[in-house]
């Protein structure tokens, strides 16, 4: 199999390479979420490529697919008319708005796994910053044990009673944010380092205020730089991200005592006065913070 080994009876063979459970199921399986005319799947399975040269040509995605290369070599040409060189640990994603074309090396022997979730799932994960359809294609790592996940996924989801999808969505969303979170070997660059650095300043002391341009002068970062690499790498800007903050800890003040004061409250986070922090509060959370704490939402 030139380097792609399969297990027999549990037992791995010897070898640098992933291997692929006999029992793995080829195929495309998916299964549908929702009422009639839904959109909203999930998938899984393995494929087996060798010897295929054109994989898809500008092809828009009806659901969201991640790919896992685990063998094979090839390229990704995204929609903006960028080439990207496929290896295995590679990933790729087929996102539904994007078109794209694959191109396989057929000498490769090509194999993968893949992922789905539906249109609405994707957009609710590149609003949550999960999925980032400016980066189609991303190197990972080889992790045996991904590959399996995949096999348990795929088979149940070819038998398993329709009240246990929502499971296998959960299966599949973690599987999947293993693979695009895998940490990276390589030290952080210094950007990745001055924005950890930003979001611990603005994560603490609450109470007090911070001048952004002065924190940028105390670490020698040029501040309209900063804020260019904060936004593009938070989806927001420093204030936001500071007001965000004081949101999420005035809620978990709020519902841990019961008797704190709204206006205590206020002045703890730093507001000048209770009816700032109400509104924005509520800009944040859409409940004013009376609101949120008589409905208990956790």
């Amino acid at each position: 199999m030139n380097g792609i080994l399969f297990m027999k009876n549990g037992k791995k063979k010897s070898s640098a390479s992933l291997t692929i459970p006999q029992r793995a199921p080829f195929g495309v399986h998916l299964r549908t979420l929702g009422g009639a005319g839904s959109r909203e799947v999930i998938g899984s399975g393995f494929m087996n490529k060798s010897n295929q040269a054109k994989d898809v040509t500008d092809f828009y995605s009806p659901y969201h697919t991640l790919v896992y290369i685990i063998q094979g070599k090839g390229d990704y040409l995204d929609h903006k008319g960028n080439l990207h060189p496929l290896s295995a640990g590679c990933y790729f994603h087929r996102f539904t708005f994007q078109p794209h074309t694959t191109i396989i090396d057929p000498a490769s022997n090509w194999r993968e796994f893949f992922l789905n979730v539906g249109p609405h799932q994707e957009s609710s994960l590149i609003a949550m910053r999960l999925l980032n359809p400016d980066q189609p294609v991303g190197q990972s790592a080889l992790r045996q044990e991904w590959v399996q996940t995949a096999t348990e996924i795929s088979l149940t989801l070819k038998q398993c009673p329709d009240e246990e999808l929502g499971m296998q969505l959960v299966r599949i969303l973690d599987l999947q944010q293993q693979i695009l979170s895998y940490p990276k070997l390589e030290r952080p660059s210094l950007d990745a380092l001055m924005i950890r650095q930003a979001c611990l300043e603005l994560s603490t002391n609450m109470g007090s205020s911070v001048d952004i341009k002065d924190m940028c002068n105390q670490h020698g970062w040029g501040y309209e730089r900063f804020r260019k690499i904060f936004r593009a790498r938070t989806g927001i800007s420093p204030h936001q991200y500071r007001i965000r903050k004081k949101t999420e800890l005035a809620i978990s003040m709020l519902l841990a005592d019961s008797d704190l004061r709204i206006a205590e409250l206020a002045e703890t986070l730093g507001y000048s006065d209770i009816y700032e922090f109400s509104a924005q509060f509520k800009q944040q959370t859409g409940l004013s913070p009376s609101s949120y704490r008589k409905h208990g939402i956790v």
